[in-house]
């Protein structure tokens, strides 16, 4: 986002640098299967649910980043497109950022969301497009009615569920309001002052905060630099959680299991009750991590910029290396 706000994540962590905001605690651990059942859907369960009464069928969406060219050889039947363009866009050079409300909006409108329509999501390169698109849904206030396809399009196939061909077919245009949450989405600017924070002042000063670069590791290290980054390296203080070891292999992209993802994360600096900053190269790798944060119940934020927009300004430092 563009605009400069102070964001409200587990700030009994940041009072020296997000004065003002009201304190919020890190929610209690929810059952795991409640939990996951919350956020993802199986291919049998949306099989289902897609056979049953009309008003309770979710409008099904395949995030595409190639205009859906794949989506009319083969598709989850009955789904619509939302493109890529519709979560993700090119602004003062700064590319996937949050697209204005109105955008989103209409996008969402002309493939059938209403006030009150479930939401499912998948798309063909292992849940990085669908995790953006929730994240941004979330955003926006839809996070507690979206759920993505656990598996994909992969998972789909594989399960024999109805395949659709062609373009999607027209729905009526549905009518949803959406209310944006400033708290879901930080800025570069109160990035900095964390990392400022957080290298200035005792850790013990700054508990149960984790700023997490969900990138490759030879990204992470300044090894190699990715597209439009102009420094190689991380954010200084940051970990590293790659967005696709928290999936299977390609032809098989289910989520991997709620002890596997919490090992990952504490691995990373962040157990249970941690809150975190999800950032990568554009927003897009950070927008699955934050999925997959939000599913595992931690508080999380997405640096909607990432290390694009960081690395354009030289006087924001930057680390090289494995280590934080």
């Amino acid at each position: 986002m563009s605009t400069h706000r102070h964001v409200p994540l587990a700030l009994s962590v940041l009072p020296l640098l997000l004065a003002g905001c009201a304190a919020v605690q890190a929610p209690a651990v929810v059952p795991s299967e409640d939990r996951r059942a919350q956020f993802l859907v199986t291919p049998a369960q949306l099989e289902a649910e897609l056979a049953g009464p009309a008003e309770r069928r979710p409008v099904v969406l395949e995030v595409a980043m190639d205009g859906g060219r794949a989506f009319a050889e083969g598709h989850v039947a009955g789904a619509q497109v939302l493109p890529w363009s519709a979560v993700a866009e090119r602004r003062d050079g700064i590319p996937n950022q949050v697209p204005p409300l109105a955008t989103i909006e209409e996008a969402l409108r002309a493939l059938g969301v209403g006030e009150q329509t479930p939401i499912v999501l998948y798309d063909r390169m292992a849940g990085l497009p669908s995790g953006r698109a929730w994240a941004v849904l979330d955003y926006v206030g839809l996070g507690e009615r979206t759920r993505l396809l656990d598996g994909h399009w992969q998972g789909w196939a594989a399960a024999g569920g109805p395949v659709g061909t062609g373009q999607a077919a027209s729905v009526p245009p549905g009518d949803v309001l959406l209310r944006p949450d400033p708290a879901r989405v930080i800025t570069g600017d109160r990035v900095a002052d964390l990392v400022y924070a957080t290298s200035t002042r005792v850790p013990s000063s700054l508990p149960s905060l984790r700023i997490i670069d969900a990138r490759p590791p030879v990204e992470y290290s300044g090894e190699r630099t990715g597209d439009e980054v102009a420094r190689g390296g991380h954010i200084p203080g940051a970990t590293n959680l790659f967005w696709r070891d928290t999936v299977g292999p390609d032809e098989a992209p289910f989520m991997r299991d709620e002890a596997q993802l919490r090992a990952m994360f504490s691995a990373a600096g962040a157990p249970a009750g941690t809150a975190i900053v999800s950032y990568c190269r554009t927003g897009g790798q950070a927008g699955h991590l934050y999925f997959t944060a939000r599913m595992l119940g931690y508080e999380v934020v997405l640096y909607d910029g990432s290390f694009v927009e960081w690395t354009r300004d030289e006087q924001r430092p930057v680390a090289m290396g494995l280590q934080p």
